[in-house]
């Protein structure tokens, strides 16, 4: 029986380069399953000094 190996990471990133209106930087989740890569935004944000 051969075993099907993946793997899967969860990363929460801030992005500084992309503030918002307000001046808070939005969190977005970096996800990966086998070395690819998606980023979805939170919906939330945080404030950067």
């Amino acid at each position: 029986m051969n075993a099907i190996q993946s793997t899967f990471s969860l990363l929460f990133v801030i992005r500084k380069h992309r503030l918002l209106k307000n001046g808070e930087a939005p969190i977005y989740l970096r996800i990966t399953v086998n070395g690819k890569v998606a980023d979805i935004t939170v919906g939330r944000s945080v404030r950067t000094d």
